[in-house]
C-alpha cells in the first residue's frame, strides 16, 4: 500500500513537470508573441503548433512512465496514473494563471 501512494506522488510530480513545460510552451508561442501573432495573421497555425508540442511532450511523459515499468521500483498503475492525473488538472491550473496573469 505503502508503495502504490509513493507511485502516485511520484507521478503527479513528474506529470506537474511535464505540465510546467508544457505551459511554457503556451506562454513562449502564443502569450508572449499575441501582437504579433495577431499582425501577422497566423495565429491558426500557431496554436495548431502548440496543441501539437503540448500533445506530443504528454504523450513522452506517458511512454517514458510506460518504457520505465520494469526499471522503477514504482507500482505501474499507481505511477501512470499519477501522471495522467499530473498532466490534466495541473496543466489546467496553470492555463488558468497564463490566462488569469493576461487579464
Amino acid at each position: 500500500m505503502k508503495m502504490i501512494v509513493v507511485s502516485v506522488i511520484a507521478g503527479l510530480i513528474f506529470g506537474s513537470v511535464i505540465a510546467f513545460i508544457n505551459s511554457r510552451i503556451t506562454k513562449k508561442l502564443l502569450i508572449d508573441n499575441a501582437e504579433k501573432i495577431k499582425a501577422e495573421n497566423y495565429g491558426t497555425a500557431r496554436v495548431m503548433l502548440v496543441n501539437i508540442l503540448r500533445f506530443l511532450t504528454s504523450a513522452a511523459a506517458l511512454l517514458i512512465v510506460y518504457l520505465l515499468r520494469n526499471i522503477l521500483p514504482f507500482h505501474f498503475v499507481a505511477g501512470i496514473a499519477g501522471t495522467a492525473v499530473g498532466l490534466t488538472f495541473i496543466s489546467y491550473l496553470f492555463l488558468w494563471l497564463l490566462v488569469r496573469d493576461k487579464k
